[in-house]
Protein backbone atom coordinates (compact mmCIF):
# COMPACT_ATOMS: atom_id res chain seq x y z
CA UNK A 1 0.00 0.00 0.00
CA UNK A 2 1.76 3.96 -1.19
CA UNK A 3 1.98 6.41 1.24
CA UNK A 4 -0.75 7.88 -0.17
CA UNK A 5 -3.85 5.39 -0.14
CA UNK A 6 -2.50 4.42 3.59
CA UNK A 7 -3.26 8.45 4.74
CA UNK A 8 -6.32 8.23 3.03
CA UNK A 9 -7.38 5.05 4.78
CA UNK A 10 -6.63 6.32 7.99
CA UNK A 11 -8.76 10.01 7.52
CA UNK A 12 -11.33 7.41 6.06
CA UNK A 13 -11.85 5.84 9.42
CA UNK A 14 -11.15 8.67 11.28
CA UNK A 15 -14.30 9.99 10.06
CA UNK A 16 -16.55 7.03 10.24
CA UNK A 17 -15.25 7.30 14.20
CA UNK A 18 -16.12 10.76 14.64
CA UNK A 19 -19.60 9.99 12.19
CA UNK A 20 -20.36 7.02 13.48
CA UNK A 21 -23.65 5.25 11.27
CA UNK A 22 -25.57 5.59 14.61
CA UNK A 23 -25.22 9.08 15.30
CA UNK A 24 -25.74 10.17 11.54
CA UNK A 25 -29.21 8.10 11.57
CA UNK A 26 -30.41 9.04 15.25
CA UNK A 27 -29.62 12.39 13.86
CA UNK A 28 -32.04 12.56 10.71
CA UNK A 29 -30.17 10.79 8.28
CA UNK A 30 -32.02 7.65 6.20
CA UNK A 31 -30.07 5.10 7.07
CA UNK A 32 -29.15 3.30 3.82
CA UNK A 33 -27.13 6.81 2.87
CA UNK A 34 -25.41 5.93 6.37
CA UNK A 35 -24.47 3.16 5.15
CA UNK A 36 -22.97 4.38 1.59
CA UNK A 37 -21.51 7.10 3.03
CA UNK A 38 -19.24 4.90 4.96
CA UNK A 39 -18.99 2.20 2.30
CA UNK A 40 -17.75 5.35 -0.11
CA UNK A 41 -15.44 6.82 1.98
CA UNK A 42 -13.90 3.78 2.09
CA UNK A 43 -13.46 3.20 -1.21
CA UNK A 44 -11.44 6.30 -1.06
CA UNK A 45 -14.35 9.18 -2.90
CA UNK A 46 -14.13 12.64 -0.40
CA UNK A 47 -16.63 12.30 2.37
CA UNK A 48 -18.24 15.52 1.59
CA UNK A 49 -18.30 14.24 -2.56
CA UNK A 50 -20.27 11.45 -1.39
CA UNK A 51 -22.82 13.14 1.13
CA UNK A 52 -23.56 15.65 -1.72
CA UNK A 53 -24.15 13.42 -4.06
CA UNK A 54 -26.66 11.56 -1.41
CA UNK A 55 -28.43 14.46 -0.64
CA UNK A 56 -28.86 15.61 -4.42
CA UNK A 57 -30.44 11.88 -4.78
CA UNK A 58 -32.76 13.32 -1.81
CA UNK A 59 -33.56 16.37 -3.22
CA UNK A 60 -34.99 14.43 -6.58
CA UNK A 61 -37.12 12.08 -4.79
CA UNK A 62 -38.38 15.30 -2.44
CA UNK A 63 -39.12 16.89 -6.19
CA UNK A 64 -40.43 14.26 -7.34
CA UNK A 65 -42.90 13.51 -4.42
CA UNK A 66 -44.26 17.06 -4.86
CA UNK A 67 -45.15 16.69 -8.32
CA UNK A 68 -47.08 13.58 -6.93
CA UNK A 69 -48.65 15.65 -4.15
CA UNK A 70 -47.40 14.07 -1.77
CA UNK A 71 -46.37 16.96 0.63
CA UNK A 72 -45.16 14.61 4.14
CA UNK A 73 -42.86 12.37 2.05
CA UNK A 74 -41.38 15.58 0.30
CA UNK A 75 -40.79 17.08 3.59
CA UNK A 76 -38.94 13.43 4.82
CA UNK A 77 -36.93 13.59 1.27
CA UNK A 78 -36.00 17.53 1.84
CA UNK A 79 -34.98 16.25 5.82
CA UNK A 80 -33.21 13.77 4.51
CA UNK A 81 -31.46 15.76 2.45
CA UNK A 82 -30.51 17.95 4.71
CA UNK A 83 -28.95 15.53 7.23
CA UNK A 84 -26.76 14.70 4.33
CA UNK A 85 -25.48 18.17 3.37
CA UNK A 86 -25.17 18.63 7.66
CA UNK A 87 -22.76 15.57 7.84
CA UNK A 88 -21.18 16.04 4.68
CA UNK A 89 -19.77 19.70 5.27
CA UNK A 90 -18.61 18.63 9.04
CA UNK A 91 -15.01 17.77 7.57
CA UNK A 92 -14.26 20.91 5.32
CA UNK A 93 -12.27 23.94 6.43
CA UNK A 94 -14.20 27.52 6.08
CA UNK A 95 -13.96 28.46 2.21
CA UNK A 96 -16.21 28.34 -0.76
CA UNK A 97 -16.95 24.76 -0.74
CA UNK A 98 -17.90 24.39 2.97
CA UNK A 99 -19.93 27.16 2.16
CA UNK A 100 -21.32 26.30 -0.96
CA UNK A 101 -22.52 22.93 1.07
CA UNK A 102 -23.95 24.91 3.43
CA UNK A 103 -26.27 27.28 1.44
CA UNK A 104 -27.51 23.70 -0.05
CA UNK A 105 -28.22 22.90 3.52
CA UNK A 106 -30.05 25.69 4.19
CA UNK A 107 -32.05 25.60 1.26
CA UNK A 108 -32.69 22.15 1.83
CA UNK A 109 -33.92 22.34 5.13
CA UNK A 110 -35.96 25.46 4.59
CA UNK A 111 -37.86 23.55 1.94
CA UNK A 112 -38.44 20.39 4.43
CA UNK A 113 -39.74 23.80 6.86
CA UNK A 114 -42.05 25.10 3.95
CA UNK A 115 -44.06 21.82 3.85
CA UNK A 116 -44.58 22.22 8.38
CA UNK A 117 -48.15 23.76 9.46
CA UNK A 118 -47.09 26.49 9.92
CA UNK A 119 -44.01 26.25 8.07
CA UNK A 120 -40.64 26.67 9.40
CA UNK A 121 -39.34 30.47 9.66
CA UNK A 122 -36.08 31.16 9.13
CA UNK A 123 -34.84 34.31 11.72
CA UNK A 124 -31.87 36.66 11.87
CA UNK A 125 -31.04 38.04 15.60
CA UNK A 126 -29.31 41.07 14.59
CA UNK A 127 -25.73 41.22 16.93
CA UNK A 128 -23.17 43.94 16.43
CA UNK A 129 -23.54 44.48 12.76
CA UNK A 130 -24.17 40.64 11.54
CA UNK A 131 -26.84 38.44 12.65
CA UNK A 132 -27.38 35.20 14.92
CA UNK A 133 -28.95 32.60 12.25
CA UNK A 134 -31.71 29.93 13.19
CA UNK A 135 -35.07 28.31 12.78
CA UNK A 136 -38.07 28.71 14.32
CA UNK A 137 -40.95 26.03 14.12
CA UNK A 138 -43.76 26.44 15.73
CA UNK A 139 -46.79 23.81 16.71
CA UNK A 140 -49.82 23.40 14.99
CA UNK A 141 -52.76 24.81 17.13
CA UNK A 142 -50.80 26.27 20.00
CA UNK A 143 -51.55 29.52 20.72
CA UNK A 144 -48.47 31.57 22.44
CA UNK A 145 -46.65 28.48 23.34
CA UNK A 146 -43.27 28.31 25.60
CA UNK A 147 -40.28 27.98 23.74
CA UNK A 148 -37.24 25.84 23.52
CA UNK A 149 -33.94 27.37 22.10
CA UNK A 150 -31.87 24.73 20.66
CA UNK A 151 -27.68 24.55 20.40
CA UNK A 152 -25.25 22.42 18.98
CA UNK A 153 -21.80 22.34 19.51
CA UNK A 154 -18.19 23.17 18.02
CA UNK A 155 -19.04 21.02 14.44
CA UNK A 156 -22.18 19.52 15.16
CA UNK A 157 -25.19 22.44 14.33
CA UNK A 158 -28.90 23.17 14.72
CA UNK A 159 -29.96 20.50 11.83
CA UNK A 160 -28.14 18.26 13.15
CA UNK A 161 -30.75 18.32 16.25
CA UNK A 162 -33.74 18.76 14.43
CA UNK A 163 -35.44 14.96 14.45
CA UNK A 164 -34.83 14.41 18.29
CA UNK A 165 -35.97 18.40 18.80
CA UNK A 166 -39.47 17.56 16.81
CA UNK A 167 -40.24 15.08 19.98
CA UNK A 168 -40.21 18.77 22.03
CA UNK A 169 -42.18 20.11 19.63
CA UNK A 170 -45.09 17.30 19.12
CA UNK A 171 -45.73 18.01 22.90
CA UNK A 172 -46.60 21.73 22.09
CA UNK A 173 -43.68 23.91 22.64
CA UNK A 174 -42.04 25.70 19.75
CA UNK A 175 -38.10 25.35 18.51
CA UNK A 176 -35.81 27.91 18.25
CA UNK A 177 -33.31 25.94 16.34
CA UNK A 178 -30.00 28.52 16.82
CA UNK A 179 -26.89 28.44 15.56
CA UNK A 180 -24.83 30.58 18.21
CA UNK A 181 -21.66 32.77 17.49
CA UNK A 182 -19.00 30.26 15.93
CA UNK A 183 -21.49 27.51 14.78
CA UNK A 184 -23.29 26.67 11.04
CA UNK A 185 -25.14 29.44 9.21
CA UNK A 186 -24.03 32.11 11.80
CA UNK A 187 -20.16 31.70 10.91
CA UNK A 188 -20.29 30.00 7.48
CA UNK A 189 -22.26 32.33 6.15
CA UNK A 190 -22.66 35.00 8.36
CA UNK A 191 -19.01 35.27 9.63
CA UNK A 192 -19.58 36.02 13.24
CA UNK A 193 -17.69 34.26 15.81
CA UNK A 194 -17.54 33.14 19.19
CA UNK A 195 -16.19 35.42 21.42
CA UNK A 196 -16.14 36.45 25.22
CA UNK A 197 -19.28 38.18 25.23
CA UNK A 198 -21.28 35.22 24.19
CA UNK A 199 -23.80 34.98 26.82
CA UNK A 200 -24.62 38.55 25.54
CA UNK A 201 -25.34 37.11 21.98
CA UNK A 202 -27.33 34.68 23.49
CA UNK A 203 -29.46 36.81 25.68
CA UNK A 204 -30.32 38.94 22.58
CA UNK A 205 -31.81 35.64 20.99
CA UNK A 206 -34.17 35.20 23.70
CA UNK A 207 -35.27 38.91 23.63
CA UNK A 208 -35.89 38.39 20.34
CA UNK A 209 -38.04 35.33 21.41
CA UNK A 210 -39.85 37.41 24.29
CA UNK A 211 -40.58 39.78 21.25
CA UNK A 212 -43.04 37.83 19.61
CA UNK A 213 -46.59 38.03 20.33
CA UNK A 214 -46.81 35.25 18.80
CA UNK A 215 -45.23 33.29 21.28
CA UNK A 216 -45.35 32.68 25.42
CA UNK A 217 -43.59 34.46 28.21
CA UNK A 218 -41.29 31.11 28.70
CA UNK A 219 -37.88 30.18 27.07
CA UNK A 220 -35.86 27.27 27.96
CA UNK A 221 -32.35 26.72 26.42
CA UNK A 222 -31.40 23.08 25.45
CA UNK A 223 -27.69 22.81 24.78
CA UNK A 224 -25.15 19.91 22.74
CA UNK A 225 -21.88 19.28 23.57
CA UNK A 226 -19.93 22.79 24.12
CA UNK A 227 -24.25 24.23 23.36
CA UNK A 228 -24.06 22.43 26.64
CA UNK A 229 -21.79 24.90 28.40
CA UNK A 230 -23.15 27.91 26.79
CA UNK A 231 -26.67 26.74 27.53
CA UNK A 232 -25.41 26.47 31.30
CA UNK A 233 -23.38 29.88 31.13
CA UNK A 234 -26.92 31.46 29.76
CA UNK A 235 -28.92 30.03 32.13
CA UNK A 236 -26.88 30.96 34.97
CA UNK A 237 -26.40 34.92 33.71
CA UNK A 238 -29.58 35.35 32.43
CA UNK A 239 -32.34 35.09 35.00
CA UNK A 240 -35.57 34.81 31.97
CA UNK A 241 -34.21 31.40 31.66
CA UNK A 242 -37.00 29.41 32.38
CA UNK A 243 -35.27 25.74 31.95
CA UNK A 244 -31.94 24.59 31.19
CA UNK A 245 -31.21 21.00 29.40
CA UNK A 246 -27.02 20.56 29.16
CA UNK A 247 -26.43 17.14 27.30
CA UNK A 248 -23.11 15.65 26.43
CA UNK A 249 -21.99 19.14 27.92
CA UNK A 250 -18.91 20.76 30.43
CA UNK A 251 -17.82 23.02 32.92
CA UNK A 252 -14.30 23.51 30.91
CA UNK A 253 -14.80 23.25 27.02
CA UNK A 254 -10.45 24.05 26.93
CA UNK A 255 -10.65 20.03 28.27
CA UNK A 256 -10.67 18.59 24.69
CA UNK A 257 -8.21 20.17 22.77
CA UNK A 258 -5.84 19.90 25.89
CA UNK A 259 -6.06 16.33 25.75
CA UNK A 260 -6.72 15.84 21.58
CA UNK A 261 -4.51 18.52 20.28
CA UNK A 262 -5.19 18.01 16.93
CA UNK A 263 -8.78 19.48 17.69
CA UNK A 264 -7.16 22.97 18.14
CA UNK A 265 -7.69 23.81 14.04
CA UNK A 266 -12.00 23.20 14.83
CA UNK A 267 -11.81 25.39 18.00
CA UNK A 268 -9.75 28.13 16.01
CA UNK A 269 -11.99 27.75 13.42
CA UNK A 270 -15.45 28.63 15.82
CA UNK A 271 -13.13 31.50 17.41
CA UNK A 272 -11.52 33.04 14.50
CA UNK A 273 -8.54 33.08 16.25
CA UNK A 274 -4.79 32.02 16.25
CA UNK A 275 -3.98 29.29 18.70
CA UNK A 276 -2.59 31.06 21.65
CA UNK A 277 -5.73 33.24 21.67
CA UNK A 278 -7.82 30.43 21.22
CA UNK A 279 -6.78 28.66 24.14
CA UNK A 280 -6.55 31.63 26.09
CA UNK A 281 -10.33 32.26 25.92
CA UNK A 282 -11.69 28.34 25.72
CA UNK A 283 -9.83 28.60 29.48
CA UNK A 284 -11.80 31.67 30.41
CA UNK A 285 -14.79 30.26 29.26
CA UNK A 286 -14.75 27.81 32.23
CA UNK A 287 -17.42 27.33 34.49
CA UNK A 288 -16.73 28.00 38.41
CA UNK A 289 -18.65 27.65 40.96
CA UNK A 290 -19.90 31.09 41.59
CA UNK A 291 -21.03 31.28 38.12
CA UNK A 292 -23.14 27.80 38.58
CA UNK A 293 -24.30 28.89 41.53
CA UNK A 294 -26.66 31.22 39.68
CA UNK A 295 -28.09 28.76 37.51
CA UNK A 296 -31.58 28.16 39.75
CA UNK A 297 -34.50 27.12 36.93
CA UNK A 298 -34.70 23.60 36.32
CA UNK A 299 -31.96 21.99 34.94
CA UNK A 300 -31.42 18.68 32.82
CA UNK A 301 -27.77 17.02 32.51
CA UNK A 302 -27.55 13.56 30.24
CA UNK A 303 -23.84 12.72 29.89
CA UNK A 304 -22.81 9.53 28.43
CA UNK A 305 -19.84 7.62 31.22
CA UNK A 306 -17.70 7.01 27.29
CA UNK A 307 -17.90 10.48 26.58
CA UNK A 308 -14.50 10.62 24.67
CA UNK A 309 -14.84 15.06 24.22
CA UNK A 310 -15.89 15.94 27.50
CA UNK A 311 -15.24 13.59 30.33
CA UNK A 312 -18.28 12.84 32.29
CA UNK A 313 -17.18 13.96 35.50
CA UNK A 314 -16.97 17.71 34.14
CA UNK A 315 -20.60 17.11 33.07
CA UNK A 316 -21.34 16.03 36.29
CA UNK A 317 -20.17 19.79 37.98
CA UNK A 318 -22.84 21.16 36.03
CA UNK A 319 -25.48 19.95 37.84
CA UNK A 320 -23.33 19.11 40.90
CA UNK A 321 -22.65 22.91 41.54
CA UNK A 322 -26.08 24.51 39.95
CA UNK A 323 -28.22 26.51 42.29
CA UNK A 324 -31.08 24.84 41.01
CA UNK A 325 -33.43 23.11 43.30
CA UNK A 326 -35.50 21.31 40.31
CA UNK A 327 -32.25 19.22 38.76
CA UNK A 328 -31.64 15.76 37.19
CA UNK A 329 -29.09 13.92 35.89
CA UNK A 330 -28.84 11.64 33.57
CA UNK A 331 -26.53 9.18 32.66
CA UNK A 332 -25.95 6.23 30.81
CA UNK A 333 -22.79 3.76 31.56
CA UNK A 334 -21.69 3.23 27.72
CA UNK A 335 -23.03 6.33 26.58
CA UNK A 336 -20.75 7.86 23.91
CA UNK A 337 -20.56 11.54 22.76
CA UNK A 338 -23.97 13.47 23.42
CA UNK A 339 -24.90 9.84 24.13
CA UNK A 340 -25.78 9.78 20.43
CA UNK A 341 -25.68 5.74 20.60
CA UNK A 342 -28.87 5.97 22.47
CA UNK A 343 -30.61 9.12 20.82
CA UNK A 344 -34.11 8.06 20.98
CA UNK A 345 -33.91 7.66 25.01
CA UNK A 346 -31.54 10.66 25.11
CA UNK A 347 -34.30 12.30 23.01
CA UNK A 348 -37.67 10.97 24.78
CA UNK A 349 -35.78 11.77 28.28
CA UNK A 350 -35.23 15.54 27.23
CA UNK A 351 -39.34 15.98 25.79
CA UNK A 352 -40.92 14.41 28.78
CA UNK A 353 -38.87 16.08 30.85
CA UNK A 354 -39.57 19.74 30.11
CA UNK A 355 -43.42 18.57 29.40
CA UNK A 356 -43.89 15.81 31.00
CA UNK A 357 -48.07 16.56 31.35
CA UNK A 358 -47.87 17.04 27.60
CA UNK A 359 -49.01 14.46 25.42
CA UNK A 360 -47.53 13.84 22.25
CA UNK A 361 -49.87 15.95 19.27
CA UNK A 362 -50.68 14.52 16.03
CA UNK A 363 -53.23 12.10 17.26
CA UNK A 364 -52.75 12.64 21.05
CA UNK A 365 -49.90 9.78 21.94
CA UNK A 366 -46.35 9.70 22.01
CA UNK A 367 -45.38 6.35 20.57
CA UNK A 368 -41.94 4.87 20.89
CA UNK A 369 -42.40 1.37 19.83
CA UNK A 370 -43.57 -2.12 19.09
CA UNK A 371 -43.13 -5.05 21.06
CA UNK A 372 -42.50 -7.55 18.04
CA UNK A 373 -42.40 -10.70 19.51
CA UNK A 374 -43.48 -9.96 22.77
CA UNK A 375 -46.42 -10.34 24.57
CA UNK A 376 -46.97 -8.70 27.45
CA UNK A 377 -49.46 -8.78 30.24
CA UNK A 378 -51.02 -5.81 30.79
CA UNK A 379 -52.65 -7.00 34.27
CA UNK A 380 -49.07 -6.98 35.35
CA UNK A 381 -47.29 -4.22 33.70
CA UNK A 382 -49.55 -1.79 32.67
CA UNK A 383 -49.18 1.63 34.36
CA UNK A 384 -51.21 5.26 34.13
CA UNK A 385 -50.24 6.85 30.98
CA UNK A 386 -48.66 3.61 29.15
CA UNK A 387 -49.74 2.66 25.40
CA UNK A 388 -51.17 -0.59 24.30
CA UNK A 389 -50.57 -1.22 20.78
CA UNK A 390 -51.86 -3.79 18.46
CA UNK A 391 -49.85 -4.18 14.90
CA UNK A 392 -50.07 -6.26 12.24
CA UNK A 393 -46.59 -7.42 10.03
CA UNK A 394 -47.38 -6.46 6.60
CA UNK A 395 -45.44 -9.66 5.14
CA UNK A 396 -46.36 -12.18 7.68
CA UNK A 397 -49.89 -10.49 8.64
CA UNK A 398 -49.89 -11.85 12.59
CA UNK A 399 -51.06 -9.67 15.02
CA UNK A 400 -48.36 -8.36 17.35
CA UNK A 401 -49.21 -6.64 20.86
CA UNK A 402 -47.09 -4.98 23.07
CA UNK A 403 -46.96 -2.55 25.63
CA UNK A 404 -45.10 1.08 24.93
CA UNK A 405 -44.46 3.56 27.80
CA UNK A 406 -43.68 7.37 26.67
CA UNK A 407 -40.82 7.29 28.44
CA UNK A 408 -38.62 4.35 27.54
CA UNK A 409 -38.74 1.20 25.48
CA UNK A 410 -36.55 -1.16 26.98
CA UNK A 411 -38.36 -4.53 25.95
CA UNK A 412 -38.95 -3.75 22.65
CA UNK A 413 -35.40 -4.14 21.08
CA UNK A 414 -34.85 -2.23 17.93
CA UNK A 415 -38.30 -1.46 17.02
CA UNK A 416 -39.53 1.98 16.32
CA UNK A 417 -43.05 3.44 15.71
CA UNK A 418 -43.23 6.65 13.98
CA UNK A 419 -46.14 8.81 14.27
CA UNK A 420 -47.45 11.36 11.49
CA UNK A 421 -49.62 14.40 12.78
CA UNK A 422 -53.01 14.16 10.64
CA UNK A 423 -52.76 10.31 10.03
CA UNK A 424 -54.91 7.30 11.17
CA UNK A 425 -51.62 4.94 10.18
CA UNK A 426 -48.88 4.44 12.22
CA UNK A 427 -46.52 2.49 10.50
CA UNK A 428 -43.52 0.82 12.69
CA UNK A 429 -40.37 -0.29 11.53
CA UNK A 430 -37.25 -1.89 13.11
CA UNK A 431 -35.47 -5.46 13.90
CA UNK A 432 -36.55 -8.49 15.93
CA UNK A 433 -34.54 -10.92 16.96
CA UNK A 434 -33.11 -9.97 13.48
CA UNK A 435 -35.99 -10.42 11.08
CA UNK A 436 -36.57 -7.24 9.94
CA UNK A 437 -40.08 -6.02 11.00
CA UNK A 438 -42.72 -3.60 9.00
CA UNK A 439 -45.79 -3.68 10.87
CA UNK A 440 -49.45 -1.29 10.34
CA UNK A 441 -50.49 -0.26 13.78
CA UNK A 442 -54.21 -1.26 14.02
CA UNK A 443 -55.41 -0.14 17.70
CA UNK A 444 -53.69 2.40 20.13
CA UNK A 445 -55.06 2.51 23.71
CA UNK A 446 -53.94 4.57 26.20
CA UNK A 447 -54.21 3.66 30.07
CA UNK A 448 -55.41 5.88 32.22
CA UNK A 449 -54.94 9.49 32.15
CA UNK A 450 -52.41 11.48 30.05
CA UNK A 451 -52.52 14.45 32.29
CA UNK A 452 -50.74 12.46 35.36
CA UNK A 453 -46.92 12.85 34.87
CA UNK A 454 -45.09 8.99 34.59
CA UNK A 455 -42.43 7.87 36.68
CA UNK A 456 -39.05 8.32 35.93
CA UNK A 457 -37.92 4.70 34.43
CA UNK A 458 -34.80 4.45 32.24
CA UNK A 459 -33.31 1.28 30.39
CA UNK A 460 -30.90 -0.70 32.50
CA UNK A 461 -28.16 1.25 31.20
CA UNK A 462 -29.57 4.48 32.38
CA UNK A 463 -28.74 5.87 36.02
CA UNK A 464 -31.55 8.56 36.71
CA UNK A 465 -31.54 10.85 39.80
CA UNK A 466 -34.52 13.35 39.46
CA UNK A 467 -36.15 16.11 41.22
CA UNK A 468 -39.86 15.76 40.69
CA UNK A 469 -41.64 18.20 38.94
CA UNK A 470 -44.69 20.04 36.48
CA UNK A 471 -44.04 21.38 33.46
CA UNK A 472 -40.81 23.26 33.05
CA UNK A 473 -41.79 24.89 29.92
Amino acid sequence: MTAHALEWQRAAAALTRAMPRHRMVGNGMQATDADELHAGVSAGTPWSEVAARLARRQTRAAMAAIEAGDRQTARERFLRAAACYSFGQVPLEDGPAKRSLYRDLVEAFGRAGALLDPPAEHVEVPWRGRSLRGWLLRPAGVVRPPVVVVLGGIDAWREEYAAGAELVRDRGVALFLLDAPGQGETRVLGGLHLDRDVRLALSAAVTHVLADERLGDRVAVWGNSMGGHLAALLAAQDPRVAACVVTGGTVRPAETHTRFPRFLAKVQAMLGLDPEASRSLMDDLELDAATLAGLTCPLLVQHGRRDAVFKVANAREVHDLAGSADKTWQEWHDGDHCVDNHADEKYLAVARWLAPGSPARGDGLLVVGVAGQHVLDLDDRGEVGDVLVRAQEVDGGRDQVGLVTRCDAELLGDVRCHVEPGLDVLLAVGHADDVLLVALVLDVVVLGSHDQALPARGRGNQRVTDSPGASRV
